[in-house]
C-alpha cells in the first residue's frame, strides 16, 4: 500500500507537467521525468505498474471526455455545463474505481479529492472553460459530496 500511496503521490506532483503540455495523449513528459523514475526505483515499482495507471485513467478521462462532449451539446450557457460535468465526473470516478482494480488500489491509500483532483486536470487539459471553474465553489462541493470508494 506505501508504494501505491507513494506513486499516486508522485503522479499528482507530476500533474503541473500535463496542464503546462496541454495534449494528455503525450504521456513521453510524464514518464520520462527524473523525479518519476527515482520514485519508481525507490518505491520498487516497475515503470509498467506507472503506465498501467496511467493509461487506466487516460481511459478514463477518454470515456469521460465524451460524455463531456454531450453534455456540453445539451446545455446553453457555460454555467450550467460545468456544473454538469462536476457531477458527471464524480459519478463517472465512483463508477470507474469500482470498476477498476488498478484505480481502486491506489485510491484506498489515498485522499479521495486527490484522484478527483487529477481527473479533473485531465479535463482541464482539454476542456480549457473548465479552468475557469472557481476553486472555492469546488472544494465546497467536494466536502459536500465526498466520493465514496467501495470496497469489494
Amino acid at each position: 500500500m506505501e508504494g501505491c500511496e507513494s506513486s499516486l503521490s508522485l503522479i499528482l506532483q507530476s500533474k503541473k507537467q500535463l496542464e503546462e503540455n496541454v495534449h494528455i495523449e503525450n504521456r513521453s513528459t510524464f514518464l520520462d521525468s527524473r523525479k518519476l523514475k527515482a520514485a519508481v526505483k525507490k518505491v520498487n515499482k516497475t515503470c509498467s505498474d506507472i503506465c498501467e495507471w496511467i493509461v487506466a485513467v487516460e481511459e478514463c478521462s477518454g470515456l469521460l471526455k465524451s460524455e463531456v462532449v454531450a453534455i456540453k451539446a445539451q446545455q446553453g450557457s457555460q454555467e450550467s455545463w460545468i456544473t454538469d460535468v462536476m457531477w458527471k465526473l464524480e459519478e463517472f470516478e465512483n463508477r470507474q474505481l469500482r470498476n477498476n482494480p488498478c484505480l481502486l488500489r491506489i485510491a484506498e491509500g489515498a485522499e479521495s479529492t486527490d484522484i478527483h483532483s487529477f481527473m479533473l486536470t485531465l479535463l482541464k487539459g482539454v476542456f480549457p472553460e473548465l479552468t475557469q471553474w472557481d476553486r472555492d465553489s469546488e472544494l465546497q462541493r467536494v466536502h459536500r459530496f465526498p466520493m465514496t470508494i467501495k470496497k469489494q
